[in-house]
């Protein structure tokens, strides 16, 4: 149960969807005014994502509050699940603020455990490594990876073998001269289950063509982390701005349109005042694109980039809903 002492000043919650026929108010109780928007992971990626949509727009139905789907992918494989499900928001969402977000990259930033299918990631860490020992469940997982390319998987971190942050599954698997379903289990078994890896997952095409509608936010998904030679950045992390831009400047669409899936529209749907427009009165929170890079951005009116580089400039502020 979910308080007004615990809610207060927060933008809102963050929930996995709930299996089907489950009441909204059987799992959370929360004044609709305070709650603010409900915001969902999808749980179910592949075939079930209609059935996670639909469940979604049932909540945000029932409840009236605003909601977001979060990481709302169009994974290989699933691409006439995700179409379906996209179908499905524009028809039973048009009356509800309802909308999705994503970010134009064919790759996911994912720890390698999640490559493992799902009755496989049973348990904590040293469960699932002590099932990666058995015979069993190796044989099991050979025809589970055969799917999997091996230059769709990089490995971007590990912190218990460094030396193969940057190299393909490929790569790992020429090395040790194993074919690439093998490999992957070495990899996972050699790195703890701790790595993590950039996969190349997502249908592109579909995945830019989705955030054309206007039910869609534009989110890097990313955090802002320093350069480190122990850690590949995936170009999500900071460059999906600039990059929107010019592929919608390429599909011609209307610049203002564009801009507003990433500053006004995600503004007002959080509740966030005087932020997302350039307005009088309005926190002067500025970035300048030059050359489809991040030249130059202003925090709270200070500038915190000057160049492409970072200044030691701490400008920024906790930002709570309805807060100005």
């Amino acid at each position: 149960r979910t308080t007004a002492e615990t809610m207060s000043g927060t933008i809102g919650i963050k929930v996995s969807i709930l299996p089907p026929n489950v009441k909204i108010h059987d799992q959370i109780n929360i004044d609709e005014e305070l709650l603010g928007k409900l915001k969902e992971n999808i749980r179910n990626e592949d075939e079930k994502i209609v059935g996670s949509v639909k469940e979604a727009i049932r909540i945000a139905r029932e409840t009236g509050v605003k909601t977001l789907i979060s990481h709302f992918r169009p994974l290989k494989g699933f691409e006439k699940n995700y179409e379906e499900a996209l179908e499905i928001i524009k028809k039973e969402a048009d009356k509800l603020d309802f909308h999705f977000d994503g970010y134009p990259f064919d790759a996911s930033v994912v720890p390698i455990y999640t490559l493992l299918p799902k009755w496989a990631q049973i348990g904590g860490f040293r469960d699932m490594l002590k099932n990666l020992s058995s015979n069993e469940i190796q044989e099991r997982l050979l025809g589970e990876f055969s799917h999997i390319n091996g230059d769709d998987v990089i490995i971007a971190q590990a912190p218990s073998a460094k030396y193969l942050v940057g190299k393909t599954l490929g790569a790992f698997a020429r090395n040790h001269e194993l074919e690439l379903s093998q490999a992957l289990i070495r990899l996972m078994i050699v790195t703890d289950l701790q790595a993590t890896v950039i996969y190349k997952n997502i249908n592109l095409d579909l995945a830019i063509g989705s955030l054309m509608s206007d039910r869609a936010l534009v989110a890097s998904n990313g955090a802002g982390l320093p350069e480190r030679n122990d850690f590949i950045k995936h170009e999500r992390f900071y460059n999906t701005f600039p990059k929107f831009l010019e592929i919608s400047e390429t599909a011609n669409q209307p610049i203002e349109q564009t801009i507003k899936k990433f500053t006004s529209a995600p503004a007002q749907k959080f509740g966030i005042k005087k932020r997302g427009l350039l307005k009088e009165g309005y926190q002067a929170d500025l970035t300048m694109i030059k050359g489809n890079k991040v030249h130059s951005v202003f925090v709270n009116g200070q500038q915190a980039m000057t160049d492409g580089k970072i200044q030691n400039i701490l400008a920024g502020q906790i930002i709570k809903r309805n807060s100005s």
